[in-house]
């Protein structure tokens, strides 16, 4: 039996929630009460789904649902990318967005949301980055052009510019997404009955709006890349394990899935091998084999 006071119990409480951090993820604190009772307290693994401070539809009221995939396409292929804006608080709830629509993907470059003045020399990097800055930045002090070459997503114009060396998403794949965010956006519950990769088992309410928007892009990377694991071939299974992917035979089973405009026929399957072979041989792919 505890024989403190309830002040005692409450600074008790107090300082245990102020001073003492949780433990990394699977790894366990234990600790006791005045009583003698022993508790177990475990950080869970972080997991996408979990609801954040931030949220991501914030995204969608600066940019509209096609600039939101192609501003996805260019992290997959680890463009350069400004994320440009007058407000600070918006560059960083658009960053945190963008990358986790990418998930499992992770992002292992340059990211830095808000860009201080002392940093604007990362600009001229030739590695892949997400950064986000005020536009006053995008001219040199000579008042000429900083952005040959990058990715700039204006938040203040829902605009994006790209470079020619952007490959477009196949775009039977980007349809589907479009429509499933327009019902998200516009609320029309409804439909969701529908969409096959809500699961069946999800509790009666309706799962958090952020966590459709998550499913949403995952199901759109599962369409585009879920056949990868039909194509790895393991080599050896020591350590380190080695692993061989038929990219050639994983791209010809994609076109030969694609849904493809009779009159722009083979248009459509050159752009669509070019954007898989592209984004298959990334680093930001490899982490998958």
């Amino acid at each position: 039996r505890c024989n403190m006071g309830d002040a005692a119990i409450v600074s008790y409480i107090r300082y245990f929630i102020d001073r003492v951090c949780n433990p990394p993820p699977n790894v366990s604190l234990e600790f006791s009460l005045p009583s003698g009772q022993a508790h177990v307290l475990t950080t869970p693994r972080r997991s996408p789904f979990q609801p954040s401070d931030i949220s991501l539809g914030s995204i969608f009221m600066c940019l509209d649902i096609p600039n939101v995939l192609h501003a996805v396409n260019c992290l997959l292929q680890e463009q350069r990318i400004l994320v440009v804006s007058r407000q600070r608080s918006l560059l960083f709830s658009v960053c945190y967005a963008l990358l986790q629509f990418i998930w499992p993907f992770q992002w292992k470059y340059t990211f830095i949301p808000v860009l201080p003045d002392r940093l604007l020399s990362f600009i001229r990097s030739q590695r892949p980055y997400l950064l986000g800055l005020h536009p006053r930045h995008l001219r040199r002090p000579d008042g000429s052009d900083n952005t040959d070459g990058l990715v700039v997503l204006d938040l203040d114009q829902n605009r994006i510019t790209m470079p020619m060396s952007v490959l477009p998403m196949p775009e039977d794949e980007v349809t589907r997404t479009k429509s499933v965010l327009s019902l998200l956006l516009q609320n029309d519950l409804s439909q969701f009955d529908n969409i096959d990769f809500i699961p069946s088992n999800f509790p009666p309410r309706l799962p958090h709006f952020d966590t459709l928007i998550r499913l949403t892009f995952l199901d759109l990377l599962y369409r585009l890349f879920a056949s990868v694991k039909n194509n790895l071939i393991e080599i050896s299974r020591g350590k380190p394990r080695l692993v061989y992917f038929k990219i050639q035979h994983f791209v010809s089973e994609k076109e030969s899935e694609g849904r493809w405009d009779e009159q722009q026929s083979k248009w459509s399957r050159e752009k669509a091998r070019a954007f898989y072979l592209c984004v298959c041989k990334k680093p930001i792919f490899w982490q998958f084999y």
